[in-house]
């Protein structure tokens, strides 16, 4: 079976099987759901080695970067007024 059998939207068999390292770069917000990679793989020092190299490659093709906040909320989320803040 081919690998592109394997890779559904937003999944890879490489990060799946082959290298499940690569899911500690995998953000999700506590919020919304939505997965993102870190920015953390663009970085020059992190290009430097080949397996983060291709941790890197793999992940820019299955998702898309995501910057979460303090309380783990990506951007969209963090502009939504908490709930839980109510005034008296």
């Amino acid at each position: 079976m081919s690998h592109s059998k394997n890779t559904k939207k937003g999944r890879s068999q490489y990060v799946e099987v082959w290298n499940p390292r690569a899911k500690k770069f995998i953000l999700q917000c506590s919020r919304c759901g939505y997965r993102g990679y870190s920015a953390e793989i663009l970085n020059d020092e992190f290009q430097a080695d080949l397996e983060r190299r291709a941790i890197s490659r793999e992940l820019q093709k299955i998702l898309r970067p995501l910057e979460l906040d303090g309380q783990g909320f990506c951007a969209s989320c963090g502009a939504i007024p908490s709930e839980d803040n109510s005034d008296p």
